[in-house]
């Protein structure tokens, strides 16, 4: 798996914190493999353990509040997928290029255990993995552009 661990990110994760985190993603990441080739194949398909990809995960939604700073055209997204027992969530850092094209800057996997916070930058196959979910799934079915029109896209 490639990714990195941005040492100021994770002050407050210590090293249980940090395996739980990893392994933690390590799961969503086969998950949403499996989730993606599915949804490839047939849209509409869903795995009998983990459904399908319109069902995994709680949340789509725009990052709130965009910092007053930041370029306009810069949008950060939040993908949900589970709260409580730990919280943890991919979140997707995007250009806007134009209506429903965006370009992809980065991707974190979040990650809120009882009281610490984790962050891992994802590189290489996962980063490449989140980005086709991102563009083919999030932007080509008009959630990217509803959640930064300020309409989040709800799961379950």
């Amino acid at each position: 798996m490639t990714y990195r661990i941005d040492e100021r990110l994770n002050q407050g994760c210590d090293e249980n914190c940090r395996a739980d985190m990893v392994r933690n993603l390590e799961w969503a990441i086969e998950s949403i493999r499996e989730l993606l080739d599915l949804y490839r194949e047939d849209p509409d398909a869903s795995d009998d353990d983990l459904g399908s990809l319109r069902d995994y995960g709680l949340e789509f939604s725009l990052d709130q509040p965009q910092h007053p700073d930041a370029p306009a055209d810069i949008f950060t997204f939040r993908w949900v997928l589970c709260t409580g027992g730990p919280h943890y969530e991919f979140t997707f850092e995007a250009r806007r290029l134009g209506w429903y094209d965006y370009r992809l800057r980065e991707v974190r996997f979040v990650f809120l255990p009882w009281f610490q916070r984790g962050e891992i930058i994802l590189d290489g196959p996962q980063e490449a993995l989140l980005e086709s979910v991102f563009l083919e799934y999030f932007v080509e079915n008009g959630f990217a552009e509803r959640a930064a029109s300020g309409h989040p896209h709800y799961y379950g």
